[in-house]
């Protein structure tokens, strides 16, 4: 629900600055950081817009490496399903996913995932 610049600036930047430099092995003795996304957008029903919004702000940090994203809804299903967009990788907005709402791996309905209006005629 944060502004994407403010994700950039409170998420990526961090990741980035633990990432590629000593400082992260310093106060964690971890030598690598990946951080998984989920997406939800109750204020604007359009989820898939908004995690696609947020990979490619990512992309343009050069930070997508460090990122996973998914919807809110999917991780809910099956966290360890195949629904993970990572290394910048982007859903094809142009595609209908009248069945966004039933996680692809096990056919289960996603009730807390908004997706928004359907486009008229379809519903």
């Amino acid at each position: 629900s944060e502004p994407v610049a403010r994700f950039i600036e409170r998420k990526v930047e961090t990741a980035a600055a633990l990432q590629f430099g000593d400082t992260l092995r310093q106060l964690t003795g971890f030598e690598r950081v990946e951080v998984w996304v989920t997406v939800n957008d109750v204020a604007g029903r359009a989820p898939l817009r908004r995690l696609t919004a947020l990979i490619e702000a990512t992309r343009r940090s050069y930070a997508q490496d460090l990122f996973a994203f998914t919807l809110w809804g999917w991780a809910l299903a099956a966290p360890d399903g195949p629904i993970w967009f990572t290394r910048g990788q982007t859903p094809d907005l142009t595609v209908e996913r009248r069945n966004a709402g039933m996680h692809a791996a096990t056919g289960r309905t996603v009730r807390a995932l908004e997706l928004g209006n359907p486009p008229r005629g379809t519903a």
